[in-house]
């Protein structure tokens, strides 16, 4: 991840790294169980700065907000008595949307919204409608809907409306399943989510629902395991 001063992070399953380009060395940065102000876990998955020029960390414990002057962590964690913290401590991605709200993804907690002034979050999960608490990957459209991909399917979200509509297999799409960090979005607003048969893409705008109810018509009936003749009219 290239932050707003050019300066190169890089997440790995051992720590964060940021690369000196002057002198091509790296600057590593871990956790240590014996300062409360260090990183949360050596198992980093996303980098992320928002438009305040705060960089977030998500690890596989919890989310970081990290402070590149004083080199300090401070974490979010999953409190079970807490309804308003971290759903859950996997961080699988995280983004902000053109509001300015930012968006964690996470791997069995579903959605959460970062409160910033009081430090909360607001959980959307399967008990909200998603199909699945797996988030992979969040996309905004041009509508500002937000996109997740997940193990089961692809989820539309309406930050604002807070309506879910969820698409799996039946509704056209190749697969179900995701890869976490794998979407795109192009300047024209197509949509790329890279899953595990290859990669769906969509324009947004161009899915519509169906809703013409189809008519029901009686095409055999059996009774006892033996065909009935019948008169064809719509039942």
């Amino acid at each position: 991840f290239e932050d707003s001063n050019g300066e190169l992070w890089i997440a790995t399953e051992g720590g964060l790294n940021k690369y000196n380009r002057g002198t091509d060395s790296f600057s590593k940065y871990y956790h240590d169980p014996k300062n409360q102000n260090s990183l949360s876990s050596d198992l980093v998955r996303i980098i992320y700065e928002d438009n305040l020029g705060v960089f977030y960390i998500g690890t596989n414990e919890g989310l970081n907000i990290f402070d590149r002057i004083n080199n300090s962590f401070k974490c979010f964690k999953n409190n079970p008595n807490n309804i308003k913290s971290l759903s859950h401590n996997y961080i699988t991605c995280i983004t902000s949307d053109g509001e300015g709200n930012l968006w964690i993804g996470t791997g069995g907690g579903g959605l959460n919204k970062f409160d910033r002034t009081s430090e909360s979050f607001k959980m959307y999960a399967q008990k909200q409608g998603f199909i699945d608490d797996m988030i992979y990957c969040i996309l905004e459209d041009n509508g500002g809907n937000l996109w997740l991909s997940t193990s089961n399917g692809i989820i539309r979200f309406n930050p604002k409306t807070e309506n879910v509509r969820n698409f799996t297999k039946s509704d056209g799409l190749p697969f179900d399943v995701f890869n976490p960090c794998a979407g795109y979005k192009t300047p024209s607003g197509e949509l790329f989510f890279g899953g595990v048969n290859g990669f769906t893409a969509f324009y947004p705008d161009s899915i519509k629902d169906n809703l013409n109810i189809p008519d029901i018509v009686m095409t055999n009936l059996r009774i006892a395991g033996k065909n009935k003749s019948y008169d064809a009219r719509v039942y």
